[in-house]
């Protein structure tokens, strides 16, 4: 079973990486993951055993995102689908180097057999299966984490968001609980969000948390995570716009996960002028928590931001920690105590390459005077992060947030990257 350690990180993997073009017959139930335990000197397990951990097969669309069109129960009972996303968690893993005589002594007789392996930042290994039958009853899972509609927060074992009545991605406080002393400390509150559009030839919009809404309004549970789909609305001029945009929430144990999206109607360069963009902040007591000094978020560079946006592509590519996956990661941690909360971005490459990528914001009231966006009433400090959107191309623009736990002594991406290939 996943522990309550901090760092526990999901693993995602594509399905169409175990179908490789192939059809296989047998529902998605059937699916399971084992772990190896090597030999002890005991009695215990003196020849080795396998321990099955938990999987969570995911619905997804075509752009990646959480599909709550079927029934769950009735999709569970269908084939793998190349779109799927499979879902395993890093404590799942075991030790590397799985004997070859292993592989005979399954717990289930299996149709296939993969190997999974943890890469970053961490190793293990895991076997996927394709099990002539399901689970057993008795051994279903439902992750530990309740929402709460009429307290309008979602709780698991280690935090508490609580979330704002007319934007449910916005917080009004999150909490974090040590999984040792299981004293919480509050990270944030009062998320705000502010877009500013600095249009050519017309005049500035100012928009703020009274003109975009963010309604949870599907959610299901699985064996590791609560999802929950998420439409959003942007209101100007009196008018309540749906641009659309549904999005799919994971709230993990250990984590949370927010794949995000912006749709820019127009080619922006030709459109707006500079310092266009994303601001979101929250308040924070600089008294308990502080910005560790290992983060990798570059701070707000207001002066690169200029026609052309050169400085400002070059400053992001510079910044850009790049994995296998062709994204950059971006994070920065706030440590309270011996422990750490991660706040990290996934964004494209390509985006960066745009200019698009989020830079730290230590004082809101100094950032807003660098961007030359109005001022606003501040009665506490706020940290948050900018992104510029002024040389994006018209269409969808893809990125993920992660929240999650840590200690400060080790590091955990989310999600972890893995690798696979069939036995």
């Amino acid at each position: 079973m996943p522990s309550h350690a901090w760092g526990d990180c999901p693993s995602f993997l594509s399905a169409a990486k175990v179908l490789k073009n192939r059809k296989l017959e047998g529902p998605r139930k059937h699916w399971r993951v084992f772990r190896y335990h090597t030999p002890t000197s005991d009695a215990k397990n003196p020849q080795g055993a396998w321990q099955e951990e938990l999987l969570q097969v995911d619905q997804v669309d075509g752009d990646g995102l959480l599909d709550f069109a079927e029934e769950d129960v009735l999709w569970q009972s269908k084939p793998l689908s190349s779109q799927d996303r499979m879902v395993v968690q890093e404590s799942s893993f075991g030790k590397k180097d799985i004997p070859s005589e292993a592989w005979s002594q399954l717990p289930c007789r299996a149709e296939r057999r993969f190997l999974l392996e943890l890469k970053s930042p961490k190793s293990g290994e895991i076997a996927l299966v394709q099990c002539d039958q399901p689970r057993a009853a008795s051994q279903e899972r439902v992750a530990r984490i309740v929402h709460d509609e009429v307290l309008q927060k979602v709780t698991s074992p280690l935090y508490e968001y609580h979330y704002q009545s007319n934007n449910h991605l916005l917080f009004n406080e999150i909490r974090v609980k040590d999984p040792v002393t299981g004293i919480s400390d509050v990270i944030g509150r009062d998320a705000k969000q502010s877009i500013h559009i600095n249009v050519r030839n017309f005049f500035n919009l100012n928009l703020n948390d009274r003109n975009v809404t963010s309604v949870l309004q599907k959610t299901r549970t699985g064996p590791l995570s609560l999802m929950g789909e998420v439409t959003t609305f942007l209101k100007i001029l009196f008018f309540k716009i749906n641009l659309e945009l549904n999005l799919g929430v994971s709230f993990f144990e250990q984590s949370v996960f927010l794949p995000m999206v912006l749709t820019m109607p127009v080619e922006a360069p030709t459109r707006v002028h500079p310092k266009s963009g994303l601001l979101f902040t929250w308040e924070i007591d600089p008294n308990k928590l502080t910005i560790e000094d290992k983060s990798q978020m570059p701070p707000l560079r207001a002066d690169l931001i200029q026609d052309g946006y050169e400085a400002l592509k070059q400053y992001g590519l510079e910044q850009c920690r790049e994995e296998q996956s062709g994204s950059c990661q971006f994070f920065y941690k706030i440590k309270f105590g011996r422990n750490a909360f991660r706040v990290s971005f996934r964004v494209p490459k390509k985006e960066v390459a745009l200019g698009f990528f989020p830079m730290l914001v230590l004082d809101e009231e100094k950032a807003r005077a660098e961007l030359a966006w109005p001022k606003v009433e501040i009665m506490a400090p706020r940290l948050g992060f900018y992104m510029e959107t002024g040389a994006l191309t018209k269409g969808m623009h893809f990125w993920d947030l992660w929240l999650s736990t840590e200690d400060l002594k080790e590091s955990s991406f989310c999600p972890n990257q893995i690798e696979i290939r069939e036995i």
